[in-house]
């Protein structure tokens, strides 16, 4: 595959990240590209520029890509503009873990590709053999696929029609989950928004559900939501690909299906699956990004709390109070090996004791190379606890409504103190404490399940005789909104 390159970089040190034209790779280490991202590199030769990767140049970050890699990446984020996605990017490899190879830390195996990330010898011809050279493919080239039956679909059909005519629900058994009393129109509505996994564990708990997503009786309709962007067969449909042509979704979806476990079929297809599904969460990152205009919160240092008696009514001054701490790294020359960035540290202020009517706290979370971490909190009162609005001095870093976990703290409790889970990388777990007429706590949100060695826990816990003033946390440079370090600022008594 021709290495044709992007550099993701920035003017002078961290400042306007943008994205270059396509180039090339030079026997020095360096990219050859225009500034210019529409431009490629065999237009005006006196205008292209040597770019050294990472921080090479002393002056400005630059982060290679694939330029196959960045327009899928731009396929499955069609709500952003190059711009806004090179910007959010260029933030996420700027704060990811890297190993001594300089590749990003895996979470997971990249398709196998993992295994080829050697400086040493030569990785194209590593990979010449099978199972690894649809690595050497490139993702953007691959043929697309008839939607006509193949003997595969039709036997896969004629198979289903088989089982049905097997196993079916006797006529004694009713069901009384919800699912039985809807019709199977609107069944498959629902169907159409969920991915195969979920669909096969939803068809496990309800026999309505078992016989209405049945192969052979879900309409086109369904098979054609298999196609969009984020489900299973994003991957192999191009932009500019004429859906109005397909004349059958299902004998299209199982054609794909066909080709992917065909070792000898398209390769450039199976590296395009593969590159689609190493890209892992990094576009619903962008796309949460881009609804953000930097983290929530206000804005602090932590040898200056000043800010925070602009907007608290209290008339003791904040103290600071216990913290937790993640392996944060502040030098922003150096790509990070272990740990996480700390670029900016945002506060939030929390009620008064004796002044709330009780509120609701929503906890947010991101998923990143496996990982789950804390993104941000948000407080708003019982009485308007659906509001999506709200002041600025009620938010901490980046908010996500759709993944976030509530918690109601009434009228007659307080709260007493976080229970937290960090990693190196970042805070995965939260639980609040309260206390009033009975002590009690919220459920864990985040990733605290497996537990081990790389997860530690503590407290925070306000002083004898102080009440939580304000929440605070370091996050990275506007991106991902992971929690490093979260503390109580607490004020005299």
């Amino acid at each position: 595959m021709s290495i044709l390159t992007r550099i993701v970089r920035t003017t002078e040190g961290l400042s306007s990240p943008f994205v270059t034209g396509v180039g090339y790779l030079s026997l020095l280490g360096h990219v050859t590209a225009h500034s210019d991202s529409g431009r490629d590199y065999d237009e005006d030769a006196e205008s292209l520029e040597s770019i050294p990767v990472l921080y090479q140049s002393g002056r400005f970050w630059a982060f290679p890509t694939h330029n196959s890699c960045w327009s899928i990446l731009n396929v499955r984020v069609p709500s952003c503009s190059s711009s806004e996605i090179a910007r959010h990017l260029f933030g996420i490899l700027w704060s990811t873990t890297y190993n001594t190879e300089y590749c990003l830390r895996p979470g997971h195996d990249f398709g196998g590709a993992v295994l080829f990330q050697s400086r040493v010898g030569d990785p194209v011809q590593d990979v010449a053999g099978i199972p690894w050279s649809f690595l050497n493919a490139d993702p953007a080239r691959f043929e697309a696929l008839p939607s006509d039956a193949l003997p595969l679909y039709q036997q896969t059909l004629r198979s289903c029609k088989a089982l049905s005519e097997v196993v079916s629900t006797p006529t004694s058994c009713v069901e009384s989950s919800p699912f039985s009393r809807l019709p199977v129109e609107i069944i498959h509505l629902l169907l159409a928004w969920l991915s195969l996994g979920d669909i096969a564990q939803l068809r496990l708990a309800s026999r309505s559900i078992r016989n209405a997503s049945r192969v052979d009786l879900l309409p086109q309709a369904f098979w054609r939501s298999r196609f969009w962007v984020d489900f299973d067969m994003g991957f192999a449909l191009r932009r500019a690909y004429d859906v109005h042509r397909v004349r059958d979704w299902r004998a299209l979806f199982f054609n794909y299906k066909d080709a992917h476990r065909n070792p000898k079929d398209d390769m450039g297809l199976k590296n395009r699956r593969r590159v689609w599904t190493a890209l892992g969460s990094i576009p619903s990152l962008i796309r949460l990004l881009s609804r953000h205009e930097g983290m929530s919160g206000i804005s602090i240092a932590w040898n200056d709390l000043s800010p925070l008696e602009l907007h608290g009514k209290r008339r003791s001054s904040p103290e600071l109070g216990p913290c937790i701490n993640g392996e944060t790294m502040d030098e922003h020359a150096r790509l990070i090996y272990h740990g996480c960035r700390e670029s900016t540290v945002r506060s939030m202020l929390w009620p008064e004791v004796s002044a709330h009517n009780g509120y609701r706290v929503g906890i947010s979370i991101v998923s990143f190379n496996h990982q789950v971490f804390i993104s941000g909190i948000r407080l708003c009162s019982l009485a308007q606890s659906q509001a999506r609005s709200i002041t600025q001095d009620r938010t901490l870093g980046l908010i996500d409504p759709s993944s976030e976990a509530c918690f109601d703290i009434q009228p007659s409790e307080n709260l007493a103190g976080f229970r937290v889970a960090v990693k190196t990388t970042g805070i995965v777990g939260l639980k609040l404490f309260v206390d009033g007429s009975q002590c009690r706590s919220s459920e864990w949100v985040g990733d605290v399940s497996t537990g081990g060695p790389d997860v530690a826990f503590g407290t925070l816990l306000p002083r004898q005789g102080r009440e939580v003033f304000a929440v605070a946390a370091g996050f990275d440079v506007s991106l991902i909104g992971i929690l490093h370090r979260s503390t109580e600022r607490v004020y005299r008594a």
